[in-house]
């Protein structure tokens, strides 16, 4: 994607120091256009206008740098390997690198992060943003499975606490990394820091993701992309052509590998807009996106800045956001929804889409090779795809990029929620916006018969063949929004009629509490609890857990430490379709219940709980630790939507009651 620096600014409200401010380049003119003083000769006429040009020149560098207004806004972050490389251009689809991982062995990968925060124009609209080493969004991870990462996270902000958490790695054995602020670790404090060491397991590669798990940060950049790239098998490598070795690119025919980090994007702070939310004002209804952005850049028309809400906004002369593809090739694509509320599909032209993996690599049976479009992905999932071109001497072509719209209760006329962008091969010039026009390709008319239902997908049958016909535990709970009374109708958020905060009194992780100590808020369930403490080895259980959203929207859930296979969804089209699992299924219910055809599941780590409906979800208690099971739409989460799954070994639940850990220095609470 690109889109350099235009000058128009539209309706530019006052903004303060640390913004971008307008900055003329003064005209160059030479000394026969203006004289010089009287007195000199020609040719010290020459010699002192260069001098003053490049003066001038070095001049208005150095005011566009302290001004913030260069290459930060427009960046292409790759980390492979050990190292950083920051490409100073336009943001496009940004190259991935397996062919540095997938032929080595495993080793340590090193990584220092200073976390600080900027103002930057991602779609034309002045906002403070966070940066990981002063790029947004973050730098991109590839390792390869078995690789032990060490990244050290410096806080830079001021009054700010941070954490990380790696989305969808299952942090076996390090579960104190899994980076979930008050439930794990202590958050890191201003001018702190935090070395987050683990080995990425063996059994684990795809498409993975980072993000802050304190606070909103999550919603203002601070998030970036973890590819775990999966390694070719010892006992051939080095033995035939490197592409022949690397089974996915036989497997598929793909040529090169590329990232789409895709997400909603809101012009007001974060918190500004969660304040709004969580308050009678907002009815419950969730805050509409302004704009979205591809790997850190999007498009926004100044055109649709309210009067009432001015912004600082420029959309004329800069190079539109675009696809540069080699059409010769066929791409893997990684796509990532790093979003705070809307689900995203996709539709291309020119090209077939064939998806393959969902979430962290966990293969899917193909349903089409000949599909234009997918859809939907929600907040937090993954989905990889293959790109190919149906005609390689193509000069151009588009895709569209469509926002659900269901959870966008109000209208918000500032949002386009379906637009399209350019695809041109890599050697042509990028398409620039003049004037009034956008400059943007028509939407994309997909025929249904073309698109493929992320929604109705199945896991490959090596992913579904252990997963047993009944759960040795079965577990319910439900999901609403509800504004009490007690509340001055404010719409937080429950699970089970908790609302989950994190633990405040005493100030300590939940992780090193004993369960006694923990406060109201933390909804938990422990699994495996009525097993003897003998020596005997303790086998693994296969939990169902059964969510039910009373809800009038829908809920994508993220469950840490674990995959889980989605063996049941239901959305009742007349009434709440909740299920009970302790109590007859009544006669007039509009679904079947168990038994469940296993075969036909898909497992996920982020699944969607459909309004008035209830998923099942059934996983595998082998990964002990205490991990929080939530929405992900950032909006429910800070408004109480999570709750824990408590997986530890009794004997370890026994020990933190003998060895709890001190409070957190500098700890802040929400209200």
């Amino acid at each position: 994607m690109e889109r350099p620096i235009s000058r128009r600014r539209h309706r530019a409200a006052r903004v303060d120091e640390q913004q971008e401010s307008e900055v003329d380049t003064p005209t160059l003119m030479s000394s026969t256009e203006k004289p010089l003083a009287n007195g000199t000769d020609g040719s010290a006429r020459g010699i002192w206008g260069y001098i003053i040009a490049l003066l001038v020149v070095i001049g208005a560098a150095f005011t566009l740098l302290a001004q913030g207004v260069q290459i930060p806004l427009l960046q292409s972050n790759n980390h492979h390997g050990a190292s950083s490389i920051a490409v100073d251009e336009p943001t496009r689809l940004q190259d991935l690198h397996p062919e540095d991982h997938v032929y080595r062995s495993p080793k340590t990968i090193e990584f220092n992060w200073t976390v600080s925060s900027g103002m930057r124009r991602p779609d034309g609209v002045v906002k403070k943003v966070y940066l990981i080493n002063d790029l947004f969004p973050g730098p991109t991870i590839e390792a390869r499975s078995g690789d032990r990462l060490l990244i050290t996270v410096n806080n830079a902000l001021e009054n700010e606490e941070i954490s990380m958490h790696w989305h969808g790695l299952h942090m076996r054995g390090h579960n104190d990394m899994d980076g979930v602020d008050s439930v794990t670790q202590c958050p890191i404090n201003p001018g702190g820091s935090f070395l987050y060491n683990f080995t990425i397991a063996d059994y684990q590669s795809g498409t993975f993701w980072y993000h802050s798990h304190s606070s909103l940060q999550r919603g203002e950049g601070l998030f970036g992309a973890l590819i775990i790239h999966k390694p070719v098998p010892l006992s051939i490598r080095g033995s035939a052509p490197a592409r022949a070795l690397h089974s996915d690119f036989e497997r598929y025919g793909y040529d090169k590998e590329a990232l789409m980090l895709m997400g909603d994007w809101y012009h007001e702070p974060a918190q500004k807009t969660m304040n709004w939310y969580l308050s009678s004002a907002s009815w419950g209804n969730e805050p509409v996106p302004d704009s979205l952005l591809i790997n850190g850049v999007g498009h926004f028309p100044c055109s649709r800045v309210a009067p009432a809400k001015p912004l600082d906004c420029i959309d004329d002369g800069y190079v539109i956001p675009h696809l540069k593809l080699d059409p010769a090739l066929t791409y893997r694509i990684r796509a990532i929804n790093f979003g705070t509320l809307a689900g995203i599909s996709l539709a291309f032209q020119n090209h077939q889409v064939e998806v393959i993996t969902v979430d962290g690599g966990l293969e899917v049976e193909v349903t089409s090779k000949e599909a234009q479009s997918l859809g939907i992905l929600y907040s937090g999932q993954r989905v990889d795809f293959i790109l190919r071109p149906l005609d390689t001497e193509m000069q151009h072509s588009g895709f569209t990029i469509n926002l659900d719209r269901e959870d966008f209760r109000y209208a918000n006329p500032a949002m386009i929620s379906e637009q399209a962008y350019p695809i041109v091969p890599s050697s042509f010039e990028s398409p620039t916006a003049a004037g009034n026009s956008t400059g943007l390709p028509p939407l994309i008319d997909i025929p249904s018969t073309n698109h493929i239902d992320l929604s109705t997908l199945t896991s490959s049958a090596k992913i579904t063949h252990d997963i047993p016909e009944k759960a040795d535990e079965t577990y319910m709970v439900y999901v609403n929004v509800m504004k009490k009374a007690i509340n001055a109708f404010k719409p937080y958020s429950y699970l089970n009629h908790t609302s989950w905060k994190p633990q405040s009194n005493p100030r300590v992780p939940l992780l090193g509490l004993p369960r006694e100590e923990w406060d109201e808020h933390q909804l938990s369930i422990v699994i495996g609890d009525d097993q003897k403490q003998n020596d005997e080895p303790k086998k693994a259980r296969w939990v169902d857990l059964v969510v039910n959203n009373l809800n009038e929207g829908s809920h994508p859930f993220h469950m840490h430490g674990h995959n889980f296979h989605v063996i049941s969804t239901h959305q009742s089209a007349l009434k709440f379709g909740s299920y009970n699992p302790f109590e007859p299924i009544p006669s007039n219910a509009d679904f079947a219940g168990p038994p469940y055809d296993v075969s036909a599941s898909l497992a996920r780590d982020t699944v969607l709980i459909p309004f008035h409906g209830h998923v099942v979800l059934r996983f595998k208690a082998d990964n002990p630790g205490l991990w929080i099971f939530h929405c992900h739409v950032m909006w429910h989460l800070s408004g109480g939507m999570a709750m824990m799954i408590d997986e530890r070994e009794p004997e370890e639940r026994e020990r933190v009651k003998n060895e709890r850990w001190g409070e957190c220095k500098g700890y802040n609470t929400p209200d």
